[in-house]
């Protein structure tokens, strides 16, 4: 019962407004002029029900009530009603709607049946303008189901634009979550890191096991800190392995939006652009690679410049291969000390390991007053 009314909704929106009325006309019919003899009564109930259930089975009925017309239009004994018409339109525009060759399969087996019997048994009227009357018949339906097919596709753009609307939404904040875990996190670790290494740097360390201990428990942390961001990145990514060029491009240029959105609302004046075309889908794994590190170098400058750092960010694509180059002119000069300590490269780091293991290039420099970065990835 339950799949009843399932397939009722899901068929209803569409079919309801042409099944009231011709269901309001047929029982007016029927209380105006009642059938005349049981097989008329027998056919009209028929009719009624195929009628009513057209929202549950539409297909299904609509065929039945083509064979209840045929019945009616072949047999002198059953009264042929005006509502009888209209559900004959209706049922061959779902058949139209559902398959073009199925209606005309169905609308000329309605003809040839119709003028066959008619021209043996010598009743009706099987003159040129019966067939008329029925290609009249199928043309109308080929119209209704057009117009029901477009009503359909409408519908199907608007569930598409939902669903991409919240995917969008959930890639968002699948974002702001892997930026939360990086800053309070990552920072920390960076921290250890770099102090261990200058512990090994000294002479005569009489800790300096413990410190290559502390070292590799770090940079191991921060190495698998930066795999779990980027997994929880995969459910942000704009892009799929099935994706066209055209959708990846599409993608990456939403994403570096989003991006100089985000910074400039924090007070971080920026420029980014995206040129060029690819000629072809870059794999998921590279795909991924250069989302994240478009994310990473994003979330650095806000975790390490004050506001008013002045940055540019440009992403060239060539067929092959996808340039990224980054400069940021600090606010304030930062000195060596400070530098050290506060702009890490630990995550940079690993971006510069994957990327050459893709066999891509990765540069990243710093200066007192501002940082380079350039990235070649090839697709």
């Amino acid at each position: 019962m339950m799949q009843v009314f399932q397939s009722i909704k899901e068929h209803t929106n569409g079919i309801v407004l042409f099944v009231l009325p011709i269901l309001g006309l047929s029982l007016w019919e029927a209380t105006v002029a009642p059938p005349s003899n049981a097989l008329s009564a027998i056919m009209y109930v028929i009719s009624l029900v195929a009628l009513i259930l057209l929202t549950w089975r539409p297909l299904l009925f609509s065929l039945l009530l083509l064979v209840v017309d045929i019945a009616c239009s072949i047999t002198p004994f059953i009264n042929s009603t005006s509502s009888q018409f209209w559900t004959t339109l209706l049922a061959l525009g779902y058949i139209g709607y559902t398959s073009r060759i199925l209606l005309i399969t169905a609308s000329l087996m309605l003809g040839v049946i119709a003028q066959s019997v008619q021209r043996y048994l010598q009743i009706g009227s099987a003159s040129s303008d019966n067939l008329l009357f029925f290609i009249i018949m199928m043309s109308f339906a080929v119209l209704a189901g057009y117009a029901l097919q477009q009503k359909n596709n409408i519908l199907q753009l608007q569930l598409e634009k939902k669903d991409q609307d919240r995917k969008l939404q959930i890639a968002l904040q699948q974002n702001r979550i892997a930026e939360q875990i990086h800053d309070m996190v990552s920072n920390n670790l960076s921290t250890i890191a770099r102090e261990s290494q200058q512990q090994l740097h000294q002479d005569r360390n009489p800790q300096y096991q413990s410190w290559v201990t502390v070292n590799h428990l770090a940079t191991d942390s921060i190495s698998q800190l930066h795999q779990l961001i980027d997994e929880l990145l995969e459910f942000a990514e704009p892009s799929s392995v099935d994706s066209s060029a055209a959708e990846f491009s599409k993608a990456l240029v939403q994403l570096v939006r989003e991006q100089q959105y985000i910074l400039e609302s924090q007070g971080f004046p920026c420029l980014m652009n995206v040129t060029g075309n690819v000629n072809h889908t870059p794999s998921l794994e590279i795909q991924r690679e250069i989302f994240s590190l478009i994310i990473e170098l994003s979330t650095n400058i806000k975790k390490h410049c004050q506001q008013g750092t002045d940055c540019e960010l440009s992403i060239h694509c060539l067929p092959d291969t996808i340039v990224l180059s980054e400069r940021c002119v600090f606010a304030n000069t930062v000195n060596q000390q400070e530098k050290r300590h506060n702009l890490g490269g630990y995550g940079l780091k690993t971006r510069k390991q994957l990327i050459e293991k893709l066999g891509g290039q990765f540069v990243w420099e710093e200066t007192s007053n501002e940082w380079t970065c350039y990235a070649s990835i090839p697709l």
